[in-house]
């Protein structure tokens, strides 16, 4: 199955044990095939948001809807199926001990979709990401930079409806920040893939061209512009 879309009706959070809310009266459409940015400085709340749309936290209020399907009042079966077509990769991700490549293919093995061709397209993305020469290096020996792109090939193999990555630029050289743009819009592209990333600056906007951009202040979400 694929989604479509994902909608955030009334949502509040806050986390347990605390009284202040940290995400405030949400409401946002967000569909496939188009690319949204969410900014805002660190504090802001902007990454607790990108978890909420990626399913991994329950509003503490407020409901979300996918495909117009009340997610988290529906069977877990169902909730399974509907969240692994949603990705999130986290700034600092957590790598297997293990290679490069099997940090990459484990996850296609899981969800019975290794295949040459997957693992073609693995080498293909490892290379564009200038890390070709990696594929038997231990994830521990990587750089942040390194293990960023790692996880976010990891994630776009899976070929997601949609795609959400929390700071991915952050620990990448120049170069590569040119290569991951081009490779996600060319995803947006070829796989309709659902795009939403958050950034704290500015320097990636004009260059991702989003279809929409969010500013994330004191946990409520403001339509903003490049």
């Amino acid at each position: 199955m694929k989604v479509d879309s994902i909608k955030l009706r009334d949502v509040w959070f806050r986390y347990r044990g605390l009284s202040n809310w940290v995400i405030r009266e949400v409401n946002l459409d967000i569909y496939r095939d188009r690319i949204i940015v969410i900014r805002g400085p660190n504090g802001s709340g902007k990454t607790t948001l990108m978890k909420i749309i990626s399913l991994l936290y329950r509003p503490s209020r407020g409901f979300i809807y996918v495909d117009d399907v009340d997610y988290w009042n529906i069977n877990g079966r169902d909730r399974y199926n509907i969240k692994r077509e949603i990705v999130y990769v986290h700034e600092k991700p957590i790598l297997l001990r293990d290679n490069v490549m099997n940090n990459i293919i484990y996850v296609l093995k899981i969800r019975n979709q290794l295949s040459e061709r997957s693992v073609e397209e693995v080498r293909d993305l490892l290379k564009r990401f200038m890390l070709e020469n990696l594929e038997n290096r231990r994830a521990q020996e990587l750089s942040a930079g390194q293990a960023q792109l790692i996880s976010i090939v990891r994630a776009l193999v899976l070929h997601p409806s949609f795609l959400l990555l929390d700071e991915p630029v952050s620990n990448l050289d120049r170069e590569r920040r040119k290569s991951l743009i081009e490779v996600l819009r060319e995803y947006r592209e070829n796989y309709k893939t659902g795009l939403i990333i958050s950034l704290h600056e500015d320097t990636l906007l004009k260059d991702l061209e989003p279809d929409e951009v969010y500013r994330v202040k004191d946990g409520s979400v403001l339509i903003d512009t490049i």
